[in-house]
C-alpha cells in the first residue's frame, strides 16, 4: 500500500495504491531477475546480492527511539513463512551465483528485520 502526493499549482493533489494484497510467496527473486553484481567498494571485488524476507519494511518490535518500529510500518506479513521464504531466495542466489558468476562466493545483505522477524520454534535451536 503507498501513497503519493505532490503540490500542482498550488493545489495539493494525491493518489494511492489500489491497496492489493502482496502475495510474498510469489514475490520474484532479486538475483535470479537482475543477477549479480559487486557490492559496494568496502567489499572490493566480492559479488553482493540482496535477499528479503517480505514480511515488513519495519521490525516486530516498537522501540521508542527506532525508525524501524511496527507502529510506523505496515503490519508483519505472512511472518510463518519468512524464514522459508529467505531461505529460498539464499538458494537462489547461490544457483544464480554458480550458474553466472562460477563462484559460490557472494556476499548477501539481508535486510535487518528479517533477522527479527523470523518466528523459531526454540526446539530448532538445537
Amino acid at each position: 500500500n503507498w501513497r503519493a502526493g505532490w503540490v500542482e499549482g498550488g493545489v495539493k493533489k494525491q493518489f494511492q495504491s489500489a491497496e492489493i494484497p502482496i502475495d510474498y510467496k510469489q514475490m520474484p527473486i532479486p538475483a535470479e531477475l537482475y543477477g549479480i553484481e559487486r557490492g559496494p567498494q568496502v567489499f572490493g571485488e566480492e559479488l553482493m546480492a540482496h535477499a528479503f524476507s517480505g514480511t515488513s519494511p519495519g521490525c516486530v518490535f516498537d522501540c521508542f527511539f527506532c525508525s524501524e518500529k511496527k507502529s510506523i510500518n505496515i503490519p508483519i506479513q505472512d511472518e510463518n513463512y519468512a524464514a522459508d521464504r529467505l531461505l529460498k531466495q539464499l538458494e537462489a542466489i547461490k544457483g544464480v551465483a554458480l550458474r553466472e558468476n562460477k563462484t559460490e562466493s557472494v556476499a548477501v545483505f539481508v535486510e535487518d528485520s528479517t533477522l527479527l522477524n523470523v518466528k523459531m520454534n526454540p526446539e530448532q535451536l538445537h
